[in-house]
């Protein structure tokens, strides 16, 4: 039989001393039945969010309205899935209208293709540097080593002047054309200063002094320019503000892609339990039954810039209440285990609509006790100590205002002290959610 403790005062929420006292025959019936409606209120929203999953998770990746230019000059307006690539695709997935089948088109297919409002890409052969930043690959030469390769760029100033980047994995490579003339790479090489030490080329500079001649931009300037998307933007648009030349900026990152910190609320209600193992002797093993335990946390969440948002990493201080009682031959034992847990981790978000979307939580979760411990009759009590487990949680969210996650944590040990005494401390949660910021 399930059973939970109704907390009548505020201070009965840390600890209930007299519980028999407490437990009347009508409360511990109410009780009995709240604790059956919660777990299955847990079940109901659990396959819910499954329900919404399975029909509507096709929806996750949106097609938006763009184009590509083939490899003989033809434009083809179509619908291109947005993936919100985070380094330089080599292919991508298109249809000519909703109901069209996916196809796909590669760097050898394209001259260049275009998402509406967002990110622009072209095809270019370049001669191209991609030596390593790693010291232990760095050679003493500080010249670059240029292969020529067919690249896609992404456009982010076009004008008189054009800035493009090349991004894979962690090199991230910027080039320019000036006047339609032949792109280049703008250079910036680490060498091997010293067998402990790198050296650091930065041609660009020089490159950019001697192509971006006007009279705002100066040699000083140029000599502090970082090798940053943000330093060159602001450099090639002042370019074009001098020469009075008309440009497009394409930079959809800091239109669109800005990364973003929410808080939330997040009161619940678990179905949780308790085991304990002591390999010298059974006196003190105890299954404590199923019972309801409750939280409150406040959840920080960093969006992270890439991917259209689906990604976030997770810190949720929460307090914990979890105080059930079983009874044994040599007496009543009560576990009173009340504790900060700080579930640290991932978020993947899949969109189904503008106001909806199911999100995916992969936590870590530590658990720092409050004065808690398990209370034998008769005998020594044991002291719960801090411990660490993983939680997987599944959860939908309506207008990134309102949201429900059922969370499952898997076993954690309470009492890690005792070298022969093993525990394991389970919860199913359903959690509430309602964001205060962003």
């Amino acid at each position: 039989m399930l059973r939970v403790v109704y907390f009548s005062r505020v201070s009965d929420y840390i600890r209930i001393k007299n519980f028999r006292s407490f437990m009347t025959p009508r409360r511990s019936k109410f009780l009995t039945i709240s604790g059956l409606w919660i777990n299955g209120t847990i079940k109901a929203s659990l396959c819910l969010i499954f329900l919404i999953c399975g029909v509507k998770v096709t929806a996750q990746i949106r097609y938006k309205p763009g184009y590509f230019i083939a490899s003989n000059g033809e434009r083809v307006d179509c619908l291109i899935k947005d993936i919100d690539w985070e380094n330089t695709p080599e292919v991508f997935n298109y249809r000519l209208d909703s109901l069209s089948e996916e196809k796909e088109k590669t760097i050898e297919d394209v001259k260049e293709f275009r998402i509406s409002s967002g990110a622009k890409y072209i095809r270019a052969n370049v001669q191209i540097d991609r030596s390593s930043q790693s010291l232990d690959k760095l050679t003493f030469d500080k010249q670059p080593e240029f292969k020529n390769e067919t690249i896609l760029l992404k456009v982010l100033i076009e004008g008189k002047a054009s800035l493009y980047v090349h991004q894979q994995l962690n090199l991230t490579l910027f080039f320019y054309g000036v006047d339609s003339d032949s792109i280049q790479q703008l250079v910036f090489k680490y060498y091997k200063a010293s067998s402990n030490t790198r050296g650091e080329y930065r041609l660009y500079r020089n490159q950019l002094w001697t192509d971006l001649k006007c009279d705002a931009i100066t040699f000083d300037e140029l000599s502090e320019l970082n090798y940053t998307k943000k330093d060159l933007i602001r450099l090639f648009k002042k370019y074009h503000t001098c020469q009075d030349a008309r440009f497009v900026d394409l930079d959809k990152d800091k239109k669109s892609k800005s990364s973003s910190l929410n808080i939330s609320v997040r009161p619940g209600v678990g179905i949780s339990s308790l085991s304990v193992d002591n390999s010298l002797s059974d006196i003190r093993d105890v299954d404590f039954e199923a019972s309801i335990s409750y939280r409150i946390g406040l959840e920080l969440e960093f969006v992270l810039p890439f991917n259209n948002n689906k990604w976030g990493i997770l810190l949720e201080p929460t307090l914990n209440i979890y105080q059930p009682e079983e009874e044994l031959a040599a007496g009543v034992v009560k576990a009173d285990y009340n504790s900060i847990e700080v579930p640290f981790g991932l978020r993947y978000y899949s969109f189904i609509n503008d106001n909806s979307k199911i999100f995916f939580d992969a936590l870590v979760v530590t658990g720092i006790p409050l004065s808690s411990e398990i209370d034998y009759t008769g005998t020594n009590d044991l002291e719960i100590s801090g411990n660490v487990n993983l939680a997987l949680g599944l959860g939908y969210s309506w207008k990134n205002k309102y949201s429900v996650e059922v969370r499952n944590g898997f076993g954690r040990e309470l009492l890690g002290d005792f070298v022969s005494i093993d525990s394991s401390y389970k919860s199913l949660q359903l959690i509430f959610g309602y964001q205060i910021s962003k």
